[in-house]
C-alpha cells in the first residue's frame, strides 16, 4: 500500500515537470514557425517529426524498464549489482544499435524526407536518438523506484535547455542544421546534469525482474508499440509530407504548425504521464479500469471544449498570434484539436494494458492504429481532409483493439491482485 500511495503522490511531480518542460517545448513550437518562416519551417518540422518518431520508438524501452524496475529489499546485494550491470550494458548496447540503425538506413529514406540537407541532418538525428535511449533507461529506473523529484528535474532541464539553445540558434543563425543540433544536445545533457543529485537513491538500490533476454524481448515489443505511437503523434507531419508528394509549403506548413501546436496541451500531458500510469495501474490493479475510464472521460471533455473554442475563435487567435502565413479556418482547427480525444484515450489504455503485462495486446493496438493512419493518409483526397480523417480514425482503430482485448480478458479472468 505504501507504494501505491507513493505513486499517487508522484502525479504532482510529474505534472510539474510536464508543465515546465512541456511548456518550454510548447513555446519553442510556437516560436519556431514565425522565427524561421514557412519555407525553412517546413524543413525543420520534418526534421522534428523524424527525430520524435525515432524517439517515440525508443520510449518503449522506458516503459519496459519502468515496469520491470523496483526497489530492492537487499540494497547493495548481488541482485542489485547484477541489475546495475544489466541496465548499463543494455543502455550502451541499445544506444549504439539505434545510432547504427539510423545512419545505416538513412540513404534509403532521408534524401526524400530532408532533401538536399539530408547528409547534414542525419548526424544530429542519430546523435539525438542514441542519447535519448540513455534517457529512457535512466528515467525508467527512476520511475520504477518512484523517485519523482529527479524525474521532474530531468523533464524540466531537458525542455528549458532545448528552448534556450534552439531558440537562440533560430534568432542568431536560422540555419536548419544548426537548429537541429541545438534541439538534440539537451537529450544527453539532462541526465548528466540530474544524475549527481539522483545517484544516491538509485545506485545499488534497484532490481530488474527480468534477465537480459526477457528485457530485450519485452523492450522490442514495447518499442514497436511506442514507434506506432510516434507515427500517430510526432511522426504524423513526416508521414503527411511523405504521402503528399511535393506539397506546397504555403499549404503544408500552416497545417503542420496547427497540428503540432493545437494538440500539444492535451497530448503532451497524457504522453508525459505514460510511465506514471504504468506504475499507478500496476500498484492499484483493482481500481485500474475505473481510473482509466475516468481519465478517458477527462481527456474527451477537455478535447471537446478546446475544439469548440477553436471553431469559434481559432482563426482569429492564430491570425493575431502568428500572422496570416499560419492562420487556418476555425473548423479545420476544431477537427485537429478534437482528434486529441482519440489519441489521448489510446494513451490511457496503452499503460493499462502494459501494467497487466499484456505486451502483445499493447503492441497490437498501436500497430493497428499506425497502419490505419497510413492507410487513411494514402486516400485520394485533398491534404486537409486526409489529415483530419487520419488524426481521428487511426487512433480509434487501435483503441477498439485494446478495449476489446481488455474486455474479453476481464470477462474470463480476474484482474491481478497486488
Amino acid at each position: 500500500m505504501a507504494r501505491a500511495g507513493s505513486a499517487l503522490g508522484g502525479a504532482g511531480w510529474v505534472l510539474i515537470g510536464t508543465a515546465v518542460g512541456g511548456g518550454a517545448g510548447y513555446l519553442l513550437s510556437a516560436f519556431s514557425g514565425p522565427a524561421l518562416g514557412a519555407s525553412t519551417y517546413a524543413v525543420f518540422a520534418v526534421f522534428w517529426s523524424a527525430l520524435y518518431l525515432w524517439v517515440s520508438g525508443a520510449s518503449g524501452i522506458q516503459q519496459e524498464v519502468t515496469r520491470s524496475a523496483h526497489r530492492s529489499d537487499s540494497p547493495g546485494g548481488d541482485a542489485t549489482r547484477r541489475s546495475s550491470r544489466l541496465a548499463i550494458g543494455f543502455a550502451a548496447t541499445a544506444a549504439a544499435t539505434v545510432a547504427v540503425l539510423v545512419l545505416g538506413s538513412s540513404p534509403v529514406w532521408s534524401p526524400s524526407v530532408f532533401g538536399a540537407d539530408w547528409t547534414s541532418l542525419i548526424w544530429p538525428l542519430s546523435f539525438g536518438v542514441a542519447s535519448y535511449v540513455i534517457v529512457t533507461v535512466v528515467a525508467g529506473i527512476l520511475y520504477g523506484l518512484q523517485l519523482w523529484r529527479p524525474i521532474a528535474a530531468m523533464v524540466i532541464v531537458d525542455g528549458v535547455l532545448r528552448l534556450v539553445l534552439a531558440g537562440a540558434s533560430m534568432l542568431i543563425s536560422g540555419d536548419v542544421v544548426v537548429v537541429a543540433w541545438a534541439v538534440v544536445i539537451p537529450f544527453l545533457m539532462a541526465p548528466l546534469l540530474v544524475w549527481p543529485f539522483a545517484a544516491r537513491g538509485v545506485r545499488r538500490r534497484f532490481e530488474l525482474d527480468v534477465d537480459a533476454s526477457r528485457l530485450i524481448g519485452n523492450s522490442l515489443r514495447t518499442v514497436i508499440g511506442a514507434a506506432s505511437t510516434g507515427v500517430l503523434i510526432s511522426g504524423f507531419p513526416l508521414l503527411l509530407g511523405a504521402t503528399t508528394g511535393g506539397a506546397d509549403a504555403t499549404e503544408f506548413a500552416p497545417l503542420v504548425f496547427a497540428i503540432n501546436l493545437t494538440r500539444a496541451p492535451i497530448v503532451v500531458v497524457v504522453l508525459a504521464l505514460q510511465s506514471y500510469l504504468v506504475v499507478r495501474f500496476k500498484t492499484s490493479a483493482r481500481n485500474a479500469f475505473r481510473d482509466a475510464a475516468r481519465l478517458v472521460g477527462i481527456v474527451a471533455v477537455f478535447s471537446g471544449m478546446a475544439a469548440g473554442v477553436a471553431w469559434i475563435w481559432g482563426e482569429q487567435l492564430m491570425l493575431v498570434a502568428f500572422g496570416p502565413e499560419f492562420a487556418l479556418p476555425g473548423f479545420i482547427l476544431a477537427g485537429v484539436i478534437g482528434s486529441s480525444a482519440a489519441i489521448g484515450a489510446l494513451c490511457v489504455t496503452g499503460p493499462l494494458v502494459l501494467a497487466r503485462n499484456r505486451h502483445s495486446l499493447f503492441t497490437a493496438g498501436w500497430v493497428v492504429a499506425a497502419v490505419a493512419t497510413v492507410g487513411l493518409l494514402l486516400l485520394p483526397l485533398p491534404l486537409v481532409e486526409r489529415a483530419i480523417l487520419a488524426l481521428w480514425f487511426g487512433p480509434i482503430a487501435g483503441l477498439l483493439v485494446q478495449t476489446i482485448g481488455l474486455s474479453a480478458r476481464r470477462r474470463w479472468a480476474p484482474p491481478p491482485g497486488r
